[in-house]
């Protein structure tokens, strides 16, 4: 019958946003199952049972307190592979920003060699430490990619104790190389 036809699609529709919904929120498969659960049977529920429908809404909601909740990620301690996989993310923005604040910065003139004689006279005794400051992110950031390069292929040193002992290397070696780098 067109009645009951209508009440099946209807249901089909809800059941099909409400798991799609849980989807996107990140929550347990436990929670996006009682959400599903709660759009098929939803329709079925009398109106003075409110109290179990609003039971099965507060798990879409993050209402449900009886639910474990995720922690914080202050609760966690860095590790220097955690440490090592930010710094490389921020290498990269940094490459990327001063290679375009540079690009920005050599337009009015248009050459990049007028600019550095310029801070060269300017300022002698910080020439080192920009050398640094642009010798690091390159050397860690290629550092970095070899050594997931490594890890991709031969599926070594993915061990605790092995990641955090090339996290040292990789730091300790950048920061020695970029040191050298800019004393040139």
């Amino acid at each position: 019958s067109p009645q009951s036809t209508w009440g099946l699609l209807h249901s089909m529709f809800a059941l099909r946003s409400s798991v799609a919904s849980a989807l996107r929120q990140p929550r347990t498969i436990a929670a996006a199952a009682a959400v599903a659960r709660s759009a098929r049977i939803g329709a079925s529920l009398s109106d003075d049972n409110k109290e179990q429908k609003r039971e099965m809404a507060a798990v879409g909601t993050g209402l449900n307190k009886n639910r474990p909740v995720s922690p914080h990620v202050q609760i966690w301690d860095f590790t220097i592979v955690s440490v090592a996989s930010i710094a490389t993310r921020i290498t990269g923005l940094g490459i990327a920003g001063g290679m375009a604040a540079v690009s920005i910065a050599s337009l009015p003139s248009g050459d990049m060699s007028d600019l550095v004689i310029a801070f060269k006279s300017a300022a002698p005794g910080l020439v080192p430490f920009a050398k640094f400051s642009v010798a690091f992110p390159f050397v860690y950031h290629y550092g970095a990619a070899l050594r997931h390069f490594y890890w991709d292929k031969t599926l070594k040193g993915l061990t605790i104790p092995e990641a955090t002992q090339s996290s040292i290397a990789l730091l300790g070696g950048s920061t020695g190389i970029a040191a050298v780098l800019a004393l040139l």
